[in-house]
């Protein structure tokens, strides 16, 4: 039954994720901490939620976005505050880990952990308990610990921005979740899920002709199954309603790429900004002639820095000491 509820959760039937599935259908019932790794939109939280689905936990699946909080949130938001810790606590909040008592609690990006933040989370994973924000003493909950990371832990913990003993208790089991250019022979059946999953409810099925799956096994994915799906989704709107096939492919596929060069070449074109800042300590005009642009054009671009008018040379001082830990040349 759970190898079944799993198919459907997390899709392909290479012989990695049937590995993978199997995997987790054999550890999820454990009390193991789990470490899953992988790039960037391989589907690791899916995999998280295996591991819940596989758990027979009762409790709730509590995920927590690690990358999007400062370290004083991060207390707030997963261990709890009361009322009044702190300005604008108007009422007392449970956290993140008293939700998932009695479930699992998932770390999405748990190398965006702050260095300082770590002892405190070390804590209440060795079942000393935590402390919510203004709180006078410990709660404790009963949670099975699941990550992710798409970061290198081993070396940020030989660079010294990630605890060892904090990695040791995150990785009781590691899961590895494969990029999708490492399992192109699912990519029928992933196109298949994902257009399913968007016309849930409607009658009709979009159907992609074969030189449309041609256009997509040729592809590169970076953003793996996450742009795949992002994809098929443009792709469905430029087909109108009809067949998708491999012109409707492409043109999606080229509108993403056109954003992202336009993106890239825009960060160049700060980059060298800076950087001609930096070389004349700042002067615009001189700035703009070394750019072969107008001294507007400048200010223009200062602004899409975030750069105000009344405050762009501090700004600017700033902004190019950034320039040289990043190697802008």
């Amino acid at each position: 039954m759970i190898e079944h509820e799993l198919a459907d959760l997390i899709v392909g039937s290479s012989p990695v994720m049937r590995r993978l599935r199997e995997t987790i259908a054999s550890v999820g019932p454990t009390r193991l901490p789990v470490l899953i790794l992988g790039p960037t939109g391989a589907g690791k939280e899916l995999v998280a939620h295996g591991l819940h689905l596989a758990s027979g936990r009762s409790g709730a699946f509590e995920p927590c976005n690690v990358s999007t909080l400062s370290p004083a949130l991060f207390e707030s938001v997963v261990f709890g505050h009361v009322r009044g810790a702190f300005t604008g606590a108007v009422h007392t909040s449970c956290g993140h880990l008293v939700k998932a008592n009695g479930g699992t609690m998932f770390f999405d990006e748990i190398g965006a952990l702050a260095l300082e933040t770590q002892p405190k989370l070390l804590r209440a994973l060795d079942g000393y308990g935590f402390r919510p924000v203004g709180a006078a003493r410990d709660c404790a909950s009963d949670f099975r610990l699941v990550s992710a990371t798409n970061e290198d832990l081993p070396a940020m913990v030989n660079t010294g921005r990630f605890r060892l003993d904090l990695w040791h208790r995150l990785a009781g089991v590691t899961l590895r979740v494969p990029s999708l250019s490492a399992r192109l022979e699912d990519l029928p059946e992933l196109t298949e899920h994902l257009l399913a999953s968007r016309s849930a409810g409607n009658a009709k099925r979009r159907q992609v002709t074969g030189d449309a799956l041609g256009a997509l096994h040729r592809h590169t994915w970076r953003g793996n199954v996450r742009e795949l799906a992002i994809t098929l989704e443009r792709a469905c709107s430029f087909s109108h309603g009809g067949a998708i096939d491999a012109a409707h492919i492409e043109a999606a596929i080229d509108h993403f790429d056109g954003i992202a060069r336009t993106h890239a070449l825009r960060k160049v074109g700060h980059q060298r900004l800076l950087a001609a800042l930096r070389e004349t300590g700042g002067d615009t005009l001189r700035a703009a002639h070394l750019l072969g642009i107008s001294r507007p054009t400048v200010y223009r671009q200062l602004q899409s820095l975030g750069m105000t008018a009344r405050g762009w040379r501090d700004t600017i001082k700033t902004d190019c000491a950034w320039g040289e830990s990043s190697s802008v040349q």
